[in-house]
């Protein structure tokens, strides 16, 4: 499996002065757009406000990677309501076992990304943790 935490860069800003609706929609909207490049077993879940979070099943010579470089790229084609986002990425693959299914280890790789996304200081761009 593959999990993919994305940020819309400076989301605060672009919504600074706008709703709440106005938000929703610019996730949701950017949603779509990741749609287009997933799979449809693939899961996307809302992750704080600006923030979704792809856990993908990894397919036979498609690296965790290449999907986080097409999702950063992609987005320069996308404009959104109006605004051009830029995201980043921070991805992490791993296989499951059947001793490692259970909430702490979820818990962990999700932590592992999000801390990596609070320290990550380049916006549109996209970085892999190792294991």
């Amino acid at each position: 499996l593959s999990l993919y935490l994305i940020r819309i860069d400076l989301f605060e800003q672009i919504c600074q002065g706008k709703s709440q609706e106005f938000s929703n929609k610019l996730v949701s909207e950017f949603a779509y757009v990741l749609f287009d490049l997933i799979k449809s077993n693939d899961l996307v879940l809302r992750w704080q406000d600006d923030q979704l979070l792809l856990i993908s099943e990894r397919e036979d010579g498609v690296e965790t990677s290449e999907l986080a470089q097409t999702i950063v790229s992609r987005m320069h084609s996308h404009p959104i309501i109006g605004v051009e986002l830029t995201i980043s990425v921070v991805c992490t693959s791993f296989t499951l076992r059947s001793s490692k299914i259970d909430k702490h280890f979820w818990y962990a790789k999700t932590d592992r990304c999000v801390q990596a996304m609070d320290q990550l200081t380049s916006l549109d761009s996209w970085q892999l943790l190792d294991d």
